[in-house]
């Protein structure tokens, strides 16, 4: 790889790192529990590390420089530009050493206890690692909200390039739209509040047809009809605490005035408030 991917890792602050990037779309069933680039140079790496193993999978990508690991059994891998070593889950391995311009970047994964390498050998060569690092680190440098989805097709596409054993790959379940996820998780986290469809569109970066369309296909409701189905919820939560009268409810909840919320609650479960409060206190 050239060297000006060493002058861009050099650029990154120490704390360049991205946690729980998850949602990934690849055959492989896998949770990104940490991805970082990371500059060996330092005083901490001048020495070996000491052997040591995980319950995840480790993945180290060579940027530049040279490093040099060993496992167990005092074999050695070495990575450089255009290289990588993989260590499964229980494997004991350790960094020997490296280059004083050695960089990587590191990623962790969680995936099926099963799986397997197809071969023994730790490392892998491959033609189009360097655009891979080029797309990781494009990721960290445009700090908007493109990076996550950088980051994502670029795990994607690293794990297409593993020796798997892919007979020892469980089928992989449908996957829901990261968008939709997200979209989900701020209507329930905001079910007290007055939140506008256009709202939800606005928090995952879509129109609101597109948000529309995706929620149709995944749900099979429009989004009106999830923020109505959270905020009912909410409500009955906060009408079971007989400490709290209706008109207190709706003012937690957001409504202009008790009445909004009475005619709201009424048209979704079908009784009033005060109906449904006196209904579950008989049980």
């Amino acid at each position: 790889m050239k060297n000006d991917l060493s002058e861009r890792m050099a650029a990154l602050p120490n704390s360049a790192y991205k946690h729980g990037v998850g949602d990934i779309a690849s055959p492989i069933a896998a949770e990104v529990l940490w991805i970082y680039p990371q500059r060996m140079s330092g005083a901490r790496f001048k020495r070996a590390s000491v052997l040591h193993s995980h319950t995840f999978w480790e993945i180290h990508v060579g940027v530049c420089g040279s490093a040099i690991y060993s496992d167990c059994d005092k074999r050695f891998f070495e990575i450089k530009a255009g290289r990588l070593v993989c260590f499964p889950p229980g494997v004991a391995h350790c960094l020997h050493s490296c280059t004083e311009d050695a960089c990587r970047i590191s990623l962790t994964l969680s995936m099926d206890e099963h799986i397997t390498l197809a071969e023994d050998a730790r490392v892998e060569e491959t033609e189009w690692l360097d655009a891979w690092v080029r797309l990781c680190l494009a990721a960290w440098e445009k700090n908007n909200v493109v990076t996550p989805y950088l980051l994502k097709n670029a795990i994607s596409s690293l794990l297409l390039l593993l020796p798997f054993d892919h007979s020892s790959i469980p089928p992989l379940p449908r996957m829901e739209d990261a968008r939709l996820t997200r979209a989900k998780r701020y209507v329930w986290d905001h079910a007290d509040q007055n939140v506008k469809v256009c709202d939800v569109a606005a928090e995952v970066h879509l129109s609101v047809r597109q948000l529309e369309r995706i929620f149709y296909a995944g749900e099979g409701i429009s989004i009106a009809e999830m923020i109505d189905r959270a905020r009912l919820n909410r409500a009955r939560e906060l009408l079971s605490d007989p400490a709290l009268t209706v008109l207190e409810v709706s003012e937690r909840l957001s409504f202009s005035n008790e009445y909004n919320f009475i005619r709201f609650f009424k048209r979704l479960e079908g009784v009033t408030p005060g109906k449904y409060r006196t209904s579950r206190e008989r049980f």
